[in-house]
């Protein structure tokens, strides 16, 4: 195992608390993670539509969603068949292997991840963008993104864009 970077739509430690009280979700400190509730279902719900319509949008063909351990999107894209994970909300906070502490934490979605693309790296079959180059094709899928997202949820519409680095 071994760190890499996150594209990551969010908020840092100084907002992010408000948007958890605004969405009705919270933060388990203990277990670093959103504490399951239906609220939470029913964001992370609105966010496969999202996905759904940006990757539509960018001129993907989707063939399926499957819902397994990760849920993903397979769809077509110019470079061929990929298998994309879907947009979820997170906290994205590693207070072991990454010596994380409360101000390191942001709470997002993210369109990149390594292993399984999500979005914005969707040329790389195993995911992660490295290094991140804010060209223009990056950036409107990055717009592209965030218009979505704010349509499932329109908490986020103040939300900036971070790269993290994660443990993986």
């Amino acid at each position: 195992m071994g760190s890499g970077v996150e594209l990551i739509l969010g908020f840092d430690h100084t907002t992010y608390a408000n948007v958890l009280k605004q969405l009705e979700i919270s933060f388990d400190e203990k277990d670093c993670e959103i504490a399951p509730s239906l609220n939470y279902d029913k964001l992370n719900f609105a966010l496969i539509g999202a996905h759904e319509r940006a990757l539509t949008r960018v001129g993907f063909t989707i063939t399926q969603y499957v819902t397994s351990q990760n849920d993903m999107w397979k769809v077509v894209t110019p470079l061929g068949e990929r298998q994309l994970k879907s947009f979820q909300l997170e906290i994205h906070f590693d207070p072991g292997e990454m010596n994380e502490t409360l101000e390191d934490a942001i709470l997002g979605i993210s369109i990149s991840s390594r292993y399984l693309p999500t979005f914005a790296d969707w040329k790389n079959q195993h995911g992660s963008i490295y290094p991140y180059v804010f060209n223009l094709e990056l950036q409107n899928m990055m717009d592209i993104a965030k218009d979505e997202i704010v349509k499932a949820i329109p908490a986020f519409k103040d939300a900036v864009w971070v790269v993290k680095e994660k443990w993986y």
